[in-house]
């Protein structure tokens, strides 16, 4: 079960923690250490509960105390690279952030906090998934240019942007693994995908044939 609580918020200082059994994140360090500390206390927990920061942008509310948290708590700090570069100079983070600075790829999943996907809870949808490839590549196996098609359509339909809170509801939720992944795996797991492309060993979705995985192949 996912848990969103806000510490603080407001022009006095934004704070908030997200997370769920398996880890948590702060997002924003608007407040002091002793307040965060205080307040996690109120809700039995304390600094421990949580194993990164995200910052959501650079106005001071929001990033007032980060400064000591990187020099006291040596946590990661999880932002874009065009926030981390205005950390870099500004006044209140720029002396300790360099060590804590984990940037966020814009054009990938990115894990915070440990946070990865449950394969206990997805099994069902991805012996799901690998059946369905199974079936479908079957019909058009012979068929190069509408196994590209369809491939392609497939990449297309499960192409996504979501935001890390939204991301880690979904790691805890969803019995479906993450639309990357439900195209990237299930594709690398294919023998028609490598023919179709013409992968080879060096391709970064390449897959080793005695580690593909699949259901009635």
């Amino acid at each position: 079960m996912i848990k969103f609580m806000s510490l603080s918020s407001g022009s006095c200082g934004n704070c908030y923690y997200l997370g769920t059994e398996n880890g948590g994140i702060i997002i924003d360090a608007g407040v002091s250490l002793r307040r965060l500390k205080k307040v996690l206390q109120e809700y039995d927990m304390d600094m421990d509960a949580f194993s990164a920061v995200l910052v959501t942008h650079d106005h001071l509310d929001h990033i007032r105390h980060l400064g000591s948290f990187c020099k006291r708590l040596h946590k990661p700090v999880y932002t874009t690279s065009v926030i981390h570069h205005a950390l870099a100079r500004h006044t209140f983070t720029a002396p300790t952030i360099a060590p804590c600075r984990r940037i966020l790829a814009a054009d990938q999943w990115n894990e915070v906090a440990g946070m990865k996907v449950d394969g206990s809870l997805t099994l069902s949808e991805n012996i799901a998934d690998l059946g369905a490839m199974t079936c479908i590549t079957s019909i058009l196996s012979g068929d190069k240019d509408g196994l590209a098609q369809f491939f392609s359509q497939l990449a297309y339909i499960w192409a996504s942007e979501e935001t890390i809170a939204y991301q880690m509801y979904l790691l805890s939720n969803d019995t479906h693994a993450p639309n990357k992944v439900r195209v990237n795996a299930v594709l690398s797991s294919n023998d028609a995908f490598y023919e179709v492309y013409d992968i080879e060993e060096t391709d970064g979705m390449y897959v080793a044939p005695e580690y593909r995985v699949g259901v009635w192949k």
